[in-house]
């Protein structure tokens, strides 16, 4: 084992090469996907395809959640070996990565608020965020206890990561969520995840990955409690205002791009700081 993988910041597959590490790595995503797309059309998660953008306004809404959390942890148990050779946080990047696929066909925001026009609808938007957020923390553990954390860093320099990375991810959104399309707020989401976890890895060097992850879950709760507080546009489904934007991608779509999202901006940004780190 090298000395840059005993120290948090492995190569993936360095023994052999970056080009079939990566190809092992997209091989796994898509094989996840794929499983992902399986289960969510056998299981009728979403409810309705395309309309149905909230896991706990379904007609079953344990059920929902269920499949969800279900198809993370398989995933994660399909990819998860890879944190023993690669980075410590593969296997929470693919099984993430795949749940964009259930985020993908449960639709946009509109049909929430189409389905349930009310204010108190983005607190339970707020909560299920929660809900779902619990479900990767609960994987993010059980990664911890096969492959544990190689380095500690302060919980100073991990808030601050995640406050940087909050508000990068939320210029983005700001500007890249002109629509609720399902579409177009994941990829707003994986985008400013990824935008503001460079940010911040360049600003506070914290290896441990939680404090990224963490940003989308403030930037999701943050826009679920503006809208609530201020819901103009909820007759039309399309939250309005100065931080509207933040409340149209769904729940599924901040915690599933979220932290893949959020986990591959930590991945860029890594060689980046590695020349700073040598110089001292």
């Amino acid at each position: 084992m090298t000395q840059t993988q005993t120290n948090g910041i492995r190569r993936l597959f360095a023994e052999i090469g970056d080009r079939q590490a990566r190809m092992i790595m997209a091989i796994l995503v898509l094989a996840c996907c794929a499983l992902v797309w399986w289960v969510s059309v056998i299981t009728g998660v979403p409810q309705d395809l395309n309309v149905s953008g909230s896991l706990l306004l379904q007609a079953h809404p344990v059920w929902a959640v269920f499949i969800a959390a279900v198809c993370l942890f398989v995933c994660l148990f399909i990819s998860g070996w890879l944190a023993k050779f690669a980075y410590e946080e593969s296997g929470l990047f693919v099984a993430t990565f795949a749940l964009m696929v259930i985020a993908g066909r449960a639709g946009a925001m509109r049909y929430v608020l189409f389905s349930a026009p009310y204010p108190g609808t983005f607190l339970l938007m707020a909560f299920e965020l929660l809900l779902l957020y619990a479900w990767v923390a609960l994987a993010w553990y059980v990664l911890r206890l096969v492959v544990p954390l190689s380095v500690h860093d302060s919980i100073g320099n991990g808030v601050s990561v995640m406050l940087v990375q909050a508000v990068v991810m939320a210029a983005c959104i700001t500007f890249l969520a002109m629509s609720d399309l399902p579409g177009q707020a994941i990829m707003a989401v994986a985008v400013g995840a990824l935008a503001g976890s460079m940010v911040a890895h360049l600003t506070f060097p914290v290896e441990n990955d939680i404090w990224y992850w963490l940003g989308p879950l403030l930037v999701g709760l943050v826009g679920y409690l503006m809208a609530w507080q201020n819901p103009a546009g909820l007759q039309i489904g399309f939250p309005q205002g100065a931080l509207g934007a933040l409340a149209r991608p769904t729940p599924l779509a901040y915690a599933s791009a979220g932290p893949a999202g959020a986990i591959l901006g930590l991945w860029t940004a890594r060689p980046w700081q590695e020349p700073k780190e040598e110089n001292k």
